[in-house]
């Protein structure tokens, strides 16, 4: 009966804390001779896991301090007043005010800017600025204090004025400083409570908890009874919330009580089992980043770090609890070695088959996943130095370290049992497949999924959803996650660029950002709103009548790239740092699909638009998909173009600008356009060019761009035969110049490898183009398949290009090199071949493309795209005698069995038939001449 009772009670409750919602912060009453109103002043707390602290007032001269809240303690009680046309703030047991005159810093020391309390109404005057919580989709926080001549709204440092930094906890500082000239942010802020509205925000709190929570017998679970204790005690602060007759006094203490009650319900969650030699208990840990990953011990063993990686399963990811003085360690399945906990903050963790001197505690975290609570692991307070175990930073794959920065950031664990995990893993994969349908767009636009494809994946979808995950076994857990997943990676959106743009109308998209979860930028808007030119681009809470976060694309005549963002109102441009300009900027944008829906907006040769959580604004940075360099594309709407006159112009000059480019680069040698996709081009182009303007009609402009987009459409193509590297005589050495293809007038535009001033060992450089200079000019010699390169050949030296960019007698072992185009255009990736097996032994990965690195103006292995410094050109310089002698009889014996040539002694040596094809010699030949080449040495052989 009790059971029932409580589960009556809590569905209740849940439809109670639907209307029960703490308010949006509204400003705080002015008092006046005959109305004073008293507020608590709480400072916002830098993350999750941090108590909120309480403005607390002083004598005067005295500094203020963030202490915790107390009943009936008038010093942390204040009034707002009018003062100067703005206000001040005043402290109800002092009578005194907040000093809001002094010098702040960095003008002055941090010492001389902590803020004190004054007898008299200071003469500088504030007013409060409303503060936005980017967590949370834009539900005002509190408020900024800023002096009353700031400029409003506060978006950036550009337009900040002086702001009270009020550093909540965790920040090493106990006063608040007055800070000059800087952005605020979320340290900055303040709300003005009442102790009513504090109760409110206690209970809040106290639910979500409670409904996180659940009952059972695994870790991050509760029993019965500690969950109906809380729900009882949420009820009870309810009723005095909801009576009448309640003091002041009376919230404060029922806030008191329920924060005590919250805190000892989450200190009963059920902690993982300890081990011991009779009872061995083995969790998955799962971390927070990447998404969904597990702590996986280093198959290399001792000395490497650990990794957080998808669930594979085997033993490396299985963990055990051991005894380890006043706490644990933790032991991997597989190595049988512990977790390093024996470290400073900021140190990479590795296993170690030593049991560490360190021991560990559990925290319970704030943060749950499927209704069990996440903890955070630290170190006993009697060991020492400080640990929190920590998912760690980028790099080859995310690895474990001890960071003791804020406990919210990636820093909570879940512990699972080998039966659980595939059932937390499938929830996961559900969960994200039915947000990815939940957010797809039907249609045929740029970034809307065709009516097929929603359709498809619906029915996987429907399909494994209805399944009872209870009641599957563990392999069909396997396949039913394996299904979704396969589902998502072929429900992609439309990604073709042409449809981004459109001759014949301005198409307008909301760039959204794709960050996951709840992170600051998740589903922003990029957007101009109170940006000026010069200023960057900022991103907002989506607004559906802006047109401020409305953007068109330009396209370039390939339609590969877009040559323009245009935003809609007011008409400015994208730059490629982010930055709103009054005209296109000399670059273009590249539109790369990171995912089945988000994309980078890349300027050629820089880092991806990034939204910054720094500043609220767009800068470069380069992180993948659910990163806030990732961009959804919504289309909104279309407008008609009625006035084709700028645009058939335009066309006409993007267009010859590109047959002339073309015309620079045309020929039969690798690398270069061929003479009939130009001239295919051309044509069109000068038909175009033969008409007057100025006479032609829309409709035969609007046709005049078509005609030329549809040849744009055809291209022009580029030789890209690899066996064109070499040269077609067999003693004949074809050299060429690699120059650097990085766009506009980047760091190694137009610069040539060179091996100038470079001794073996070193890395080959960079430098200007010297058309005098052997030391510019390479060779490539060809694998037996002639698909790749096996050598490349510097002239001035005669030394090898190493798999690393290196000056070397002899090539790297195991590594050629595949000449990959970059797009459409004449540039290519040196590619090597060879696994990169130092790096990151479990994870090989190939070496990345040879690379003119900025630093130390140096070839080094770095992947970027077309018009990066990863990107070169293959100039053909000169077919030259390759200096071959004729083979001495008594060096080398050559001789002939079954049709088949040997060389006695040799492995390897060519063999070219009569016009220069080369042969693969371990196999029988047709009758015929052929020539042998030993080195620099050659011989003709006769088979009969």
């Amino acid at each position: 009966m009790k059971r029932r009772f409580y589960d009556l009670l809590l569905a209740v409750f849940l439809l109670l804390a639907t209307a029960f919602q703490v308010k949006a912060q509204t400003p705080p009453t002015t008092s006046t001779a005959g109305n004073e109103v008293w507020y608590y002043i709480q400072c916002l707390p830098r993350s999750a896991d941090l108590n909120a602290k309480w403005l607390t007032g002083a004598a005067a001269g005295e500094i203020l301090t963030n202490t915790v809240l107390a009943e009936n303690a008038e010093e942390h009680l204040w009034k707002v007043v009018e003062n100067g046309g703005g206000i001040a703030l005043v402290n109800k047991k002092f009578g005194t005010y907040m000093n809001a005159d002094q010098t702040p810093y960095p003008t002055v020391a941090i010492a001389e800017s902590k803020i004190t309390c004054v007898t008299a109404a200071p003469a500088t005057a504030l007013k409060l600025e409303s503060y936005v919580d980017q967590s949370t989709s834009g539900v005002p926080g509190g408020f900024y204090l800023v002096n009353l001549d700031a400029v409003a709204p506060i978006t950036n440092t550009a337009n900040a004025s002086v702001t009270f930094q009020f550093y909540s906890a965790g920040s090493g500082f106990n006063s608040p400083i007055n800070y000059g000239a800087s952005a605020p942010n979320k340290n900055s802020a303040i709300k003005f409570m009442t102790p009513k509205q504090i109760l409110a925000d206690a209970i809040a709190a106290a639910q979500k908890g409670y409904d996180n929570s659940s009952e059972g017998l695994n870790p991050g679970q509760f029993t019965p009874e500690d969950r109906e204790a809380l729900i009882g005690s949420i009820e009870a602060a309810r009723e005095t919330h909801d009576a009448a007759a309640t003091t002041n006094a009376g919230y404060i203490t029922a806030t008191l009580t329920l924060n005590s009650i919250f805190a000892q319900f989450k200190s009963q969650v059920i902690l993982p089992e300890l081990s011991s030699d009779n009872n061995e208990v083995w969790y998955y840990i799962q971390g927070t980043r990447p998404e969904n990953s597990y702590m996986t011990a280093p198959a290399a063993g001792a000395g490497t770090q650990v990794k957080d990686l998808p669930v594979i399963p085997d033993d490396t990811q299985l963990w055990k609890l051991v005894s380890n003085g006043d706490g644990f360690a933790m032991q991997n399945k597989a190595s049988q070695e512990y977790l390093q906990t024996d470290f400073e903050t900021g140190t990479n963790l590795n296993t170690q088959s030593a049991m560490p001197t360190s021991a560990l505690r559990f925290i319970t975290s704030g943060e749950t996943f499927n209704k069990s609570y996440r903890f955070w692991i630290e170190n006993t307070t009697s060991s020492t130095p400080a640990f929190r175990l920590h998912a760690g930073g980028s790099g080859n794959g995310w690895g474990l370290m001890n960071w003791t920065g804020g406990a919210n950031d990636n820093c909570t664990w879940l512990f699972l049992s080998e039966d659980e995990v595939f059932r937390a893993e499938l929830l996961n994969v559900k969960t994200k497949a039915r947000a990815v349908y939940d957010a797809s767009i039907e249609g045929d636009e740029f970034g809307q999924f065709s009516a097929a494809k929603r359709t498809a994946f619906n029915t996987i979808l429907t399909a494994e959803e209805a399944k009872n995950m209870a009641t599957m076994t563990q392999e069909e857990l396997k396949a039913s996650a394996a299904a979704l997943n396969t589902a998502m990676e072929n429900f992609v959106c439309n990604s073709d660029l042409t449809t981004l743009s459109s001759v014949v109308k301005k198409k307008w998209f909301r760039l959204v950002n794709n960050m996951s979860g709840t992170g600051y930028a998740s589903n922003k808007a990029m957007s101009s709103n109170g940006r000026t030119v010069e200023q960057k681009f900022t991103y907002e809470v989506i607004d559906t009548n802006s047109d401020a976060q409305l953007f068109r694309f330009e396209l370039n005549g390939d339609g590969t790239k877009a040559t323009a963002i245009v935003n809609k109102s007011p008409k400015v441009y994208v730059g490629a740092d982010g930055k709103i300009l009054d005209a296109a900027p000399d670059v273009e944008f590249e539109i790369t699909s990171l995912d089945n829906i988000s994309f980078w907006i890349k300027p050629v040769g820089s880092d991806p638009l990034h939204a910054a959580a720094s500043g609220v604004e767009i800068l470069n940075w380069n992180s993948g998909a659910g990163s806030a360099s990732a961009w959804r594309f919504e289309y909104v709407s279309s407008e008609d173009i009625t006035d084709f006159s700028e645009a058939y112009l335009a066309k006409r000059v993007q267009m010859r600008a590109k047959v002339n480019a073309a015309l620079e680069a045309v020929g039969v040698q690798f690398g270069q356009y061929t003479a009939a996709s130009v001239s295919a081009l051309e044509v069109v182009l000068v038909a175009e060019e033969a008409k007057d303007a100025s006479t032609l009609t829309q409709e035969q402009m609007k046709n005049g761009i078509l005609a030329m987009d549809a040849a744009n459409a055809v291209g022009l193509v580029v030789n890209t035969d690899v066996k064109l590297l070499k040269s077609s005589a067999v003693d004949k050495y074809k050299w060429l110049r690699l120059i650097n293809n990085m766009s506009g007038t980047g760091y190694a535009a137009g610069k040539a490898m060179s091996s100038n001033g470079r001794l073996d060992g070193e890395a080959f450089t960079w430098e200007d183009r010297d058309v005098t200079s052997d030391a510019q000019l390479f060779r490539f010699e060809l694998t037996a398949d002639e698909t790749k390169v096996a050598h490349i050949v510097n002239k001035a030296s005669g030394m090898h290009v190493t798999v690393d960019g290196l000056i070397s007698s002899t090539s790297t072992a195991g590594n050629d090199f595949e000449i990959t185009q970059l797009g459409a255009g004449c540039s290519f990736w040196i590619y090597p071949t060879k696994i990169d097996d130092v790096t990151d032994p479990e994870n090989p990965a190939r070496y990345a493309p040879l690379h003119a690195a900025y630093d130390g103006s140096h070839i080094v292995n770095w992947e970027a795209g077309a018009g990066s410094a990863s990107a070169w050109l293959f100039e053909f310089v000169i077919d030259e005698a390759s200096s071959v002698k004729d083979i001495l009889s008594n060096q080398y014996k050559v001789r002939t069995l079954n049709n088949i040539i040997t060389v006695d002694g040799v492995e390897n040596f060519e063999v070219y038939s009569a016009t220069g094809q080369k042969q693969n010699h371990k196999a029988p030949l047709m009758s015929g001449v052929y020539v042998v080449r030993v080195n620099n040495y050659l011989q003709k052989v006769v088979l009969k």
